[in-house]
């Protein structure tokens, strides 16, 4: 039976809009607080003789009480209608920016609350764009204190409209907009008979629809945390912490950013026990059929369903302390269970300092698995520490896009067309054209697969070339380093010349590393979808190391290009084919292309050629 996970659910709003009002009525009405409790708080007002509210029955620090503000982060847990919450209570003055985000930084929905006499206010604004920093996209919007209007709708509906613009403007979404009276009890468990006028859900119930929406979602994206590998009585355990989706016995799994990939043997959890599923928010050791070694920080998902991979991103940051944030420093970045060191980059000109949101761009030291911010797998938010302390926190919103082609627009070429077209040559050859693509990490054997498939398609007078990255570095793109513009300009050379040999009816074999995603999409675009065949070569890194066929690995020490290591290797997630080259022999692997040209109609599987295996 599938387990019930606490919705985590910030509520967020102006001083003295009343939040704590809000979440203590929740938590009486919804049976959660012994009247021993309340009768304990109520004494306390008594003796400080003020007016009992719900508010004090969780603010209990006494610096809270006489200040009357929340300053630390307060979480409440309350079970109802068999969905369990944990209402994250955050700071709403600007003193406390920190603590809000920090606060705030679990929470996957919103509750914003707004007082309907005072309406919008700066750090309503604010705290918006926190939501929108954090990823939080899905808000329910509370106008409070309906009792200082006789909970009339005019000035409900006049500051609903004002809030619903406001809302847009900063990307979020939100699914209802209640009025209530938190101090009196209305529209909170149930719908107020004093506004007969609002026809919507009351607050518990939209609560409940917001969640239920989100959990129809949430086992689509499979991502673990891996904190950690154990040996015990000769057993390896993967220990990691389920963000979101679900996992199963026999699951085929990857990891990310390393690729391995293995099957889930058994789930354990501790003390010592098998389980058949595991969800959101449970911690898990994995038994898997493979020994495969990873380190810590790497994101179990399934292939199908992959995060990115790549040092290099776009985020919103917001900065959390005085001193200015130092564009020449680097700070310690943590996401999950990895941590790296990280360049920040933004305009030179601009001062970043405490309570600033911008956006910039990051650089890491190496390598990492992310979401961006709309996935709501935790995988999108990170803070970044110098020596002691936190000093900001952000969330990913975009992969920073490759340097425009170098294609250029030249008005006096023109394309000559040739007098045999594609379809004859093909007729006379007696096999179709097409490009098999072959991406791996250097050392992994690209081109020694690519010369033995080149020779046994040869061996079956099959019109076949191969073009080798190396080679091709040495002439056509001698000019060209290793930055990540240069390696896309690689990639977009190859893929016309491919494309040429396509066009004259020949069977191209490319050997590329071609590490990024997005510049393999651009090759199958110029080459065609569906003359584009994606091979992963796939091996393991520190194998590839050891090989080190052309001495790379050994110059990575004082090199910040080598793929893998400095510079990132983004795994095929669909490839139409993936050989791992550190169990298979080159002749299965050969063969294993050989099938796939047969089964897609490529080649004849008729034909048979000494040397050759026959399928």
């Amino acid at each position: 039976m599938k387990k019930s996970i606490y919705h985590k659910i910030v509520v967020i709003g102006h001083v003295d809009h009343g939040k704590s009002t809000l979440l203590g009525r929740l938590m009486i009405d919804s049976g959660v607080i012994q009247q021993e409790k309340i009768d304990k708080v109520t004494k306390i007002c008594k003796e400080k003789q003020i007016d009992f509210e719900p508010a004090f029955i969780f603010d209990a620090l006494a610096e809270e009480q006489d200040q009357g503000v929340t300053i630390d982060t307060t979480r409440v847990i309350f079970e109802y209608a068999q969905e369990k919450y944990c209402l994250i209570d955050v700071p709403g003055h600007l003193e406390f920016l920190k603590n809000m985000i920090t606060g705030a930084s679990e929470a996957i929905h919103g509750i914003l609350i707004v007082d309907i006499e005072e309406g919008i206010k700066d750090q309503t604004r604010r705290h918006l764009a926190v939501l929108a920093l954090l990823g939080i996209e899905n808000v329910l919007i509370v106008v409070n204190k309906m009792d200082k209007v006789n909970y009339k709708s005019t000035a409900f509906e006049h500051l609903s409209r004002e809030l619903t613009e406001l809302i847009k403007m900063y990307n979020l979404n939100f699914l209802d907009l209640i009025p209530v009276s938190a101090l009196h009890d209305e529209n909170i468990m149930s719908v107020s008979r004093k506004m007969k006028w609002y026809q919507g859900l009351s607050l518990i119930d939209s609560l409940k629809k917001l969640v239920q929406n989100y959990k129809t979602n949430l086992a689509n994206t499979l991502r673990i945390g891996l904190q950690d590998v154990y040996k015990l009585n000769d057993k390896r355990y993967f220990v990691g912490k389920v963000f979101s989706g679900q996992i199963n016995p026999n699951d085929k799994i990857m990891f990310f950013p390393s690729g391995k990939e293995s099957i889930v043997k058994s789930i354990e959890t501790y003390p010592v026990k098998q389980i058949d599923c595991a969800y959101a928010n449970e911690s898990v050791a994995l038994c898997l059929t493979d020994q495969i070694f990873v380190e810590r920080g790497e994101i179990i998902a399934l292939a199908q369903n992959a995060p990115f991979v790549d040092n290099l991103f776009g985020a919103n940051l917001a900065w959390l302390v005085s001193e200015p944030m130092d564009a020449n420093k680097k700070y310690l970045f943590k996401l999950g269970f990895t941590s790296t060191y990280a360049k920040i980059h933004y305009l030179p000109d601009k001062v970043i300092g405490l309570g600033d949101i911008e956006l910039v761009d990051l650089e890491l030291d190496k390598s990492i698995a992310f979401d961006l911010n709309s996935a709501n797998t935790q995988l999108a938010n990170f803070v970044l520490c110098d020596e002691y302390r936190t000093v900001a926190c952000g969330n990913i919103m975009n992969v920073m896009a490759s340097s425009k082609s170098k294609e250029l627009s030249q008005p006096n070429v023109f394309k000559e067309i040739s007098l045999i077209n594609r379809s004859d040559r093909q007729l006379a050859y007696n096999h179709q054209a097409c490009v098999i693509w072959l991406t791996g990490l250097s050392g992994s054997g690209k081109s020694t697969l690519a010369r033995n498939l080149e020779l046994a398609l040869f061996q079956r007078s099959i019109k076949t070339v191969v073009l080798d990255a190396d080679n091709l570095r040495l002439g056509l793109c001698s000019d060209l380093g290793f930055s990540k513009e240069d390696r896309r300009e690689n990639n977009r050379r190859i893929a016309h010349v491919a494309s040429m040999f396509k066009e004259a009816g020949f069977i191209v074999i490319v050997a590329c590393i071609a590490p990024y995603i997005k510049d393999r999409l651009m090759a199958k675009t110029i080459i065609g979808e569906s003359d584009f065949w994606e091979i992963h070569v796939f091996c393991p890194l520190e194998i590839c190391q050891l090989r080190d066929p052309k001495g790379l690995y050994k110059q990575s020490q004082s090199a910040n290009t080598m793929t893998g290591i400095k510079s990132p290797y983004q795994i095929p997630l669909q490839p139409d084919l993936r050989l791992d080259t550190s169990e298979l022999s080159l002749e299965d692997e050969t063969n294993a292309i050989m099938k796939l040209l047969i089964e897609k109609q490529i080649i004849n599987s008729r034909e048979v050629v000494t040397g050759v295996k026959e399928f």
